[in-house]
């Protein structure tokens, strides 16, 4: 196998290859100084003696940005959940509708059946045996109290 490449040691800058200065931490006047006016100054006086306050209403106002975003997270949820219970009313509505009418729909092919017993049918059928036959009509439809 044949190497397409080269071995070659890396040079290390050692300490003595830096020539560094000491900066002895004298303050001197900058170019832009001549631009500062006392209302300059006082405002940046005022500034360094309030840093604290400001950076305490800063954090205020973080703190206040994150609530309103929890708030507004809140909300959504809140507002998705009302959605979904206003659904399960309106399926709950109409299950509880189609057993009411499944049921009177019932009940009125029982009246309309005792209508015409009482109206046509009193010579042929004694009140028991019509009695006895409502009774396994009614069993058969499922009509009951529930």
């Amino acid at each position: 196998m044949a190497r397409d490449f080269n071995y070659s040691k890396a040079r290390r800058y050692e300490e003595n290859d830096w020539d560094v200065e000491h900066v002895n931490g004298e303050i001197v006047d900058s170019p832009n100084s001549q631009f500062l006016t006392p209302g300059k100054e006082k405002l940046l006086g005022a500034v360094a003696e309030n840093f604290g306050r400001i950076v305490d209403i800063a954090s205020a106002i973080v703190e206040i940005e994150r609530m309103d975003a929890q708030t507004d997270a809140y909300i959504s949820e809140l507002e998705e959940k009302r959605k979904m219970l206003a659904e399960e009313a309106d399926a709950y509505v109409k299950i509880q509708n189609a057993k009411t009418n499944a049921v009177v729909s019932k009940v009125e092919i029982i009246r309309m059946m005792m209508q015409d017993y009482y109206n046509y049918g009193r010579e042929g059928l004694s009140n028991e045996d019509f009695s006895k036959i409502m009774q396994q009509v009614i069993s058969q439809m499922g009509v009951s109290d529930e």
